[in-house]
């Protein structure tokens, strides 16, 4: 989590200025604690979710899915969050949230702690984890995660023995733990591995496929995020630099994964400077059921200049993270397949929650938010999980009120439009979706109502279809008129 933030800090200093005497800044004013939703039964997504040609991600009956969801990623050993810090009560809430998928990180220096030795305790928890959120009809997007590599740097990731700093001495007192990005060390390092020095990428490569193996007949996998903001290595500044290091072991890893998982979606993520603007050069991958793994952060936002008790500008905010947008989507267009804005957040401000989650509609685009419990950290912020506490009985940061929308799960064709506003004042729309349908699909479109945004059936208008409730009566259950009109439309009003 936080991307290559010694090389954003030029930008926060450039902006902090700029957001002072910004005319548009506004003081922050949000609830304390969002209420905990009512107990309700979901049902995960019908069969296996994968990338069609025009990059949508679809479910067995061929409707667009849309994923919204959380991260669960234990940076300290034993690098797995243990039963006290992950249960079934963490389970119901995220399905009672209306989230339908989980980032779920692992850790290299958890999984094989000494060469060539792979923990099958370690592989169990993993597995456990994966069907407890199974059982709660939740999706599961593996992620192998790291920040900084390894300990040394103040990260985590990497096993001691696949790190190799050239002996080059490690700078220390440069106070923020990101600063570490510059250390020329830890170049070294992302060079040795992405060279395959001492048989690294053989070894991660392996790794990978020991976790593939154990969870591949799970029905809610998703699919396999390779690598977590990696780092191009010496020659980050150079054009290519992640085409030509990166893109080798990124078509490795996913004949690998292939060999094992012929449905699970790989999803490849960008080098850290394309944070930067510059952009990234990796190409298609040799496989069509792909996805790009991105995140977004506000910079102003991410080094508290707009805070919880201060202020805060989504037109700030907004223009930064467009921006990473826009690379995302040229990213999409270039390498194909789908995209997911699996970190964003991290902070106790609805605002910036309510920005992004927004932004993130207008792109017609899933998300995961960072991070569900902190699990002590060492990279990251004290108010950056959406539950305050890691043990114990569970509550909901004021972010909550922000993501837990109005959504639609599943779409009987092609989204058009997508808006979506849980604070919307009482009697405005505060859901909007357009869509095309697709006369071949004969499942419903499944849109997720949270008790709290319900304004009952008298609230909602469909035009072009009829809708019923489910059982539980959060998902709103969408059909077309006959013969299937060409768009459809539902409206909800706000409470």
């Amino acid at each position: 989590m936080r991307p290559a933030a010694a090389l954003l800090r030029w930008l926060t200093n450039a902006l902090f200025a700029a957001a002072l005497a910004c005319a548009a800044c506004a003081p922050v004013d949000q609830a304390e604690q969002a209420p905990l939703p009512p107990s309700s039964q979901t049902v995960p997504t019908d069969g296996a979710v994968t990338v069609d040609a025009d990059g949508a991600f679809r479910d067995a009956h061929g409707r667009f899915v849309l994923l919204h969801g959380v991260n669960l990623v234990d940076k300290r050993p034993p690098y797995l969050p243990s039963p006290d810090e992950f249960g079934p009560a963490d389970a119901s809430l995220i399905r009672d949230l209306g989230f339908n998928i989980v980032r779920l990180g692992f850790i290299w220096a958890g999984l094989e702690p000494e060469r060539g030795i792979i923990d099958a305790t370690y592989v169990a928890r993993l597995v456990e984890l994966v069907d407890l959120l199974g059982d709660h009809g939740i999706l599961v997007l593996l992620d192998s995660h790291q920040d900084v590599m390894n300990e040394r740097w103040g990260g985590e990731g990497f096993p001691d023995w696949a790190v190799d700093d050239g002996g080059i001495p490690i700078a220390t007192g440069l106070g923020d733990w990101s600063f570490n990005v510059a250390q020329p060390s830890l170049w070294h390092a992302w060079d040795a591995f992405w060279a395959n020095e001492h048989g690294l990428v053989d070894r991660y490569v392996a790794a990978w496929q020991s976790v593939v193996a154990a969870v591949a007949d799970r029905p809610n996998v998703l699919g396999y995020d390779l690598l977590n903001e990696p780092w191009p290595g010496s020659d980050f500044l150079s054009e290519g630099v992640d085409h030509q290091r990166m893109q080798p072991v990124y078509e490795r890893l996913a004949v690998a994964i292939r060999e094992i998982d012929t449905d699970g979606v790989v999803f490849w993520e960008p080098d850290l400077a394309t944070h930067l603007g510059r952009g990234s050069r990796i190409g298609p991958l040799g496989d069509t059921n792909v996805a790009e793994s991105f995140h977004v952060y506000c910079p102003l936002t991410l080094y508290g200049v707009f805070r919880v008790d201060g202020l805060h500008s989504p037109e700030l905010c907004g223009a930064w993270s467009s921006h990473r947008l826009d690379l995302a989507a040229r990213d999409r267009a270039r390498v194909g397949g789908g995209w997911l804005m699996t970190e964003f957040g991290a902070t106790a401000l609805v605002a910036d929650a309510a920005l992004h989650a927004e932004l993130a509609d207008q792109h017609l685009v899933g998300w995961t938010w960072w991070n569900w419990k902190r699990l002590d950290d060492p990279t990251g912020e004290p108010d950056e999980a959406l539950v305050p506490h890691d043990t114990g009985t569970l509550s909901l940061r004021s972010t909550a009120l922000a993501l837990e929308r109005i959504y639609p799960r599943t779409v009987a064709g092609t989204p058009v439009s997508l808006h979506s506003d849980p604070m919307a004042p009482t009697g405005a729309t505060s859901f909007e979706l357009h869509f095309t349908a697709d006369p071949a699909v004969s499942a419903p479109t499944e849109i997720w109502i949270p008790a709290r945004l319900d304004p009952g059936d008298d609230g909602i208008v469909v035009e072009g279809g009829s809708f019923t409730r489910s059982p539980d009566g959060r998902r709103l259950l969408v059909e077309p008129l006959d013969p299937v009109p060409t768009e459809l439309s539902v409206q909800i009003e706000a409470t």
